[in-house]
């Protein structure tokens, strides 16, 4: 059987600590030419919000971040997104809960997963201190 996806979405999981302000993080948006080549995209016209749900498919939302709340639009190209969760937003009961990326404008999802609030043991060492995304049309 073939998986067809209609979803250009990608699944990535995120992870916070219960009422402490998250570390910001940055996404950075890539697209590639038909040569191959890698170029940025600018997402300065998307309008992102992030969506935090109990679960998968559910509502109403625990909390959203917004351009200018939360999430901001940087970077020379304007193809970065930097995330970040206040003291406020993490005081969520430890549990798996579930997050979309959403561009109001284009009106699709982008990026989803199960967000994390935890009390536990941590490592959150990162190989690189960006995540790049690419596009998938």
């Amino acid at each position: 059987m073939i998986d067809l996806f209609l979803d250009k979405s990608r699944n990535v999981r995120l992870r916070a600590r219960v009422g402490e302000a998250s570390v910001p993080r940055v996404f950075k948006f890539r697209t590639r030419a038909e040569d191959n080549s890698v170029e940025p995209l600018d997402i300065s016209g998307l309008d992102f919000e992030l969506i935090v749900f109990r679960r998968a498919n559910a509502s109403p939302r625990l909390f959203t971040l917004t351009e200018g709340d939360g999430l901001t639009v940087q970077g020379d190209d304007s193809d970065e997104l930097l995330v970040s969760v206040t003291a406020e937003q993490a005081d969520q009961r430890a549990d798996i809960y579930f997050w979309r990326l959403r561009s109001i404008s284009e009106d699709h999802t982008w990026l989803n997963g199960p967000f994390e609030f935890h009390n536990g043991e941590s490592d959150a060492v990162l190989d690189e201190d960006i995540v790049q995304i690419y596009s998938n049309g």
